[in-house]
């Protein structure tokens, strides 16, 4: 199913919640749910929230950037951002996450939240794909082997039957994340503004002020995976 078929299958009210990192996940997300909105007259309101960390602190920035791309693309944005920033840790990353929602909830009602959360590729077609590929993206595979296997497992199998049908690539990985950005024509328009390094050397900027990828971590590597590209 596309993913337009997928969120028009979904019961969107007067509010709906969406989590944005400004990872390519969730941000293709967001601009499918603000071009359903528009292409469908709907006066839905949309919800953000993004949780920042002190270790990484682009997120919010990120997320930011997204939704000046989708406006100007859509003339749909946000009508509430939340956001908070939290000392870095996991506990602290999903207790700020929870809070930030329902924060958003107490607000606006009982939301349903989109979330852009994907599955992991296949450790052995990952590994396979840079055996053959590293070179040509300018990597030393065996400098960045070790990357490959910093995953975390839970995001291995995170379909299941009472899944939460807004986590609209629970069943996928990058590739379907990539075949959506095919889909609404927004591989050059949304794509390179996109971030998901977890190591990246933050005080860098590309030519279009950027943040860069470091281009080796789990992360990175998962965009050359799912995209054939970085960015």
């Amino acid at each position: 199913m596309s993913i337009k078929d997928k969120i028009a299958s979904l019961p969107i009210g007067e509010y709906i919640g969406m989590k944005l990192s400004g990872g390519a996940d969730s941000s293709i997300l967001y601009y499918a749910l603000c071009k359903h909105i528009k292409d469908n007259n709907l006066d839905t309101k949309i919800i953000v929230v993004t949780l920042d960390t002190d270790f990484k602190n682009l997120y919010i920035a990120g997320a930011n950037r997204v939704i000046g791309i989708v406006k100007d693309l859509t003339g749909i944005g946000p009508y509430e951002h939340f956001t908070v920033t939290v000392p870095h840790s996991d506990e602290n990353y999903t207790n700020g996450q929870a809070e930030l929602v329902a924060k958003a909830k107490e607000k606006y009602g009982d939301l349903e939240f989109f979330t852009g959360l994907t599955k992991n590729p296949p450790a052995h077609e990952m590994r396979d794909y840079f055996i053959e590929n590293a070179s040509k993206h300018g990597l030393d595979f065996s400098r960045i082997e070790k990357h490959l296997d910093v995953r975390d497992t839970e995001r291995d199998d995170i379909s299941h039957p009472d899944q939460n049908p807004y986590r609209v690539f629970g069943a996928t990985d990058k590739k379907g994340t990539a075949s959506a950005y095919e889909e609404l024509g927004m591989m050059e328009k949304l794509y390179p503004y996109t971030f998901s390094c977890e190591n990246a050397p933050y005080e860098l900027l590309d030519e279009k002020g950027n943040h860069m990828h470091c281009g080796e971590c789990f992360f990175c590597l998962e965009r050359y995976w799912g995209f054939g590209r970085i960015v």
